[in-house]
């Protein structure tokens, strides 16, 4: 990608996460990457090819650099403590704008994107999660495709508004279906 284009990508994404797709405009996403209208039609049709770019940069990004620690990880401690620090780090300061389009329109293309994006990344990680498994840090017993079509359905709950209200932000909803997935119901140890 050229400066520019990673300058559109950048800006549009910090927007995205924080108001949502659609209440973010494209002059907005070309002030703050300051670039011209002409600019960001040169690299993009219009603002649904953006927030495709915006998803893919973020699932290639988390899906290397998951696939690189956990390949690195040496116990089940140190597995689980980068798991949910990922995590949060990767939902830091989302908003429930950004919930909704990217995941609450059954009809958006977006969704469509996020959803098939998401089977990718699952599907990346399953073989790395056998490995871990074989090495005794994931229960030998479970069964990981269960596991994996389990935590991919948090996905929908992730827009529910019954469990939104029950969280300060969309942030601490997505950290705590990760402890969930986790440790389940079982005292921290």
């Amino acid at each position: 990608m050229k400066k520019k284009q990673v300058d559109i990508v950048t800006a549009a994404q910090q927007l995205f996460w924080k108001h949502g797709f659609k209440r973010v405009s494209v002059e907005e996403i070309c002030r703050t990457a300051q670039v011209s209208k002409r600019t960001f039609y040169a690299y993009y049709s219009g603002k649904p090819e953006l927030a495709k770019a915006v998803l893919d940069r973020i699932f290639d990004t988390a899906i290397k650099d998951t696939m690189l620690k956990l390949n690195q990880i040496t116990s089940s401690e140190e597995l689980f403590s980068w798991l949910l620090e990922s995590k949060k780090e990767g939902v830091r300061h989302i908003s429930r704008e950004f919930i909704q389009d990217f995941y609450g329109d059954e009809s958006s293309d977006l969704k469509q994107h996020v959803e098939e994006k998401t089977r990718m990344a699952w599907e990346t990680m399953l073989h790395s999660f056998q490995v871990l498994q074989e090495k005794g840090f994931i229960r030998s017993d479970l069964n990981l495709r269960f596991f994996l079509l389990v935590a991919h359905t948090f996905i929908d709950l992730v827009h529910d508004a019954r469990l939104l209200d029950l969280f300060e932000n969309p942030e601490d909803l997505i950290v705590e279906m990760s402890r969930l997935t986790a440790f389940g119901i079982a005292p921290r140890i």
